[in-house]
């Protein structure tokens, strides 16, 4: 028999899970925004690495380069407005319920 999982495993592949939707409900609203083609139902959307057009360039999980040595220069979203001349960096933090569990136990006493 296979030994169970620690909770602290199941909690972050929880919030790996979460983080994903929500990247993807973020995706889709941008594309839809911006007038690119997408799924009707943001649940089966997938976010390509690269789309482009003449007006807007959006990058999903992607590398960006920078002038310095950054460990950590990979953000959710990248969205360039080419008309504007501007960059949209979009990271997303999901918290883990333990915490909020947690502060409304204090609450409730």
């Amino acid at each position: 028999m296979a030994p169970e999982p620690a909770r602290g495993h199941w909690s972050i592949r929880k919030i790996k899970k979460r983080h994903s939707k929500l990247a993807r409900i973020v995706h889709w609203r941008l594309c839809e925004k911006y007038g690119l083609t997408r799924s009707e139902q943001w649940y089966r959307c997938t976010a390509e690495p690269a789309i482009e057009t003449e007006k807007v360039k959006i990058l999903c999980d992607v590398r960006t380069q920078t002038d310095h040595v950054i460990e950590h220069r990979r953000p959710d979203i990248v969205v360039v407005e080419k008309d504007n001349k501007t960059t949209l960096l979009i990271d997303i933090a999901v918290p883990g319920d333990t915490r909020v569990e947690q502060e409304q136990e204090k609450v409730d006493k």
